[in-house]
């Protein structure tokens, strides 16, 4: 008897559980599920030798890769229109993919657009490099500034893969995979940035310069350190 009730309350504390996952969690986990297939697809294919590895394989890897963005599109969609920002920079990267048709790939702007609008990191850094007639530096500029400073909304969609040009780190010119990056990689990109687009003609200025500098090097930004060692003192 007393086993028995174990069990019953093994099994309702489980549906309990089940009804407590909202309909936008089930999107989510069914879209991760794919795209991180996805990514690990088309890491694999760059992991493969061009002249050792037979084609039949790349064929296999590239086949996987699209069909598995394509079956988290569903999902991303249903998310994307309730103003989820991971949604719509994911959405937005599986718009870019081989063999979307153009008026699919047009879409990608605005949703970057509306993430980068929340403050998401990665979708911001999208914009600016896909996007560039879609916003200035100024508000590229802020938008970091913003997105820094309220980031922990955004703890659980991380790693993401990223459409950045990294200073900190080298990037890989003929990967096919996009980097897949930690919050931390992304926020050390977005310091350093910042560094860089702060003059050092004042006191102030010199001061926040290296403040930014300090946050990219704590999170491992090495050409951090280096504009550290060359900051020019402030003269009178």
């Amino acid at each position: 008897m007393k086993k028995f009730k174990t069990i019953a309350a093994t099994l309702l504390t489980a549906l309990s559980a089940c009804k407590s996952i909202q309909p936008e969690n089930s999107d989510y986990l069914e879209a991760k599920h794919h795209l991180d297939s996805a990514q690990f697809s088309i890491e694999q294919l760059d992991a493969l030798s061009s002249q050792q590895e037979p084609t039949p394989n790349k064929k296999e890897l590239m086949s996987t890769f699209l069909k598995e963005t394509h079956s988290a599109t569903p999902a991303l969609e249903r998310l994307a229109t309730k103003n989820n920002a991971w949604a719509q920079y994911r959405l937005g990267l599986a718009l870019t993919a081989p063999f979307t048709t153009p008026e699919e790939r047009n879409r990608s702007c605005p949703l970057f657009k509306k993430s980068a609008s929340q403050g998401y990191l990665p979708a911001i850094y999208a914009l600016a490099g896909m996007c560039s007639k879609e916003i200035t530096q100024a508000q590229l500029i802020l938008l970091l500034e913003q997105s820094l400073n309220d980031s922990e909304k955004f703890d659980m969609y991380y790693p993401t893969p990223a459409m950045i040009y990294r200073r900190c780190h080298k990037n890989m010119p003929y990967a096919l995979a996009m980097p897949n990056l930690t919050k931390s990689a992304f926020e050390a990109e977005a310091y350093f940035d910042l560094s860089m687009a702060t003059p050092a003609k004042t006191p102030e200025q010199r001061g926040k310069r290296l403040a930014y500098l300090e946050a990219a090097k704590k999170r491992d930004c090495p050409a951090a350190q280096r504009h550290i060692d060359n900051l020019p003192p402030y003269r009178i």
